[in-house]
């Protein structure tokens, strides 16, 4: 999208709706994002342009900014809804987004949670049919739940884990039958782990090869390469999104 001058002031006031909406439908998904998600989100190259739009929904009162400290030390600047902008980026009845509130965002995940966004976009622009939290699949209180639950071209439901480091085999063995049980009640069809880079994926790939058993509620069960099969491994640059 340009961020060319538009003379015409109804086709200008239709452009800045519609990147209004494309950050409101974002942050109903994520609570809260970055100038530069967003402005991907908006398809906005401009730097000034992005900080603009941002600006004028701030001043709208439809959203606030604040700086998050990370656990590497540096701080973070993320916009998210104020409550007033909670309410007004759904329809009438419907129960209000989540708005920001800066307490609440774990400053040891922050990278891992804008990887997620960041291959949203890539998923979105892919033909993706839907993307949303695993949170909304799955309360924490459950075994398993995906960072993210996707639709893909062909209809079949993926889940998604950002992994960033490298877990223990125990864990993966854990994780490994509780994704399956997952499957087997129809919650999703392939489990894609994707990672910054090759090195990580392969190893990660690598735990999951070796895993023989794994125990599930109180039983052993037996890993064969059947049990393995619907899970995918890619790096975030390999074209796992067709």
């Amino acid at each position: 999208m340009s961020s060319t001058l538009i003379n015409d002031p109804r086709i200008r006031g239709v452009r800045i709706e519609k990147k209004r909406q494309a950050v409101q439908a974002w942050l109903a998904v994520h609570t809260w994002s970055t100038a530069e998600v967003l402005g991907e989100v908006m398809g906005i190259t401009s730097r000034q342009a992005v900080h603009q739009t941002l600006a004028a929904m701030i001043r709208d009162g439809l959203m606030r900014r604040a700086e998050v400290q990370t656990s590497y030390g540096r701080a973070v600047l993320v916009f998210g809804f104020t409550p007033h902008g909670a309410a007004m980026a759904v329809s009438p009845g419907v129960s209000p987004a989540k708005s920001l509130e800066p307490s609440k965002i774990n400053v040891n995940s922050i990278e891992h949670e804008l990887d997620v966004q960041r291959l949203h976009l890539l998923a979105q622009r892919a033909g993706w049919k839907v993307w949303h939290l695993g949170g909304a699949e799955f309360s924490r209180s459950e075994a398993k739940y995906a960072d993210a639950i996707g639709v893909r071209q062909d209809g079949q439901k993926v889940a998604i884990e950002v992994e960033r480091t490298v877990k223990t085999i125990k864990r993966y063995g854990e994780i490994l039958v509780a994704h399956l049980a997952a499957r087997k009640e129809g919650k999703w069809e392939w489990i894609y782990y994707l990672s910054p880079s090759a090195a990580v994926r392969d190893r990660v790939w690598g735990m999951f090869a070796v895993i023989h058993r794994a125990t599930w509620r109180g039983q052993v069960i037996e890993i064969t390469d059947a049990h393995r099969a619907p899970f995918k491994f890619f790096a975030y640059s390999d074209d796992w999104t067709t």
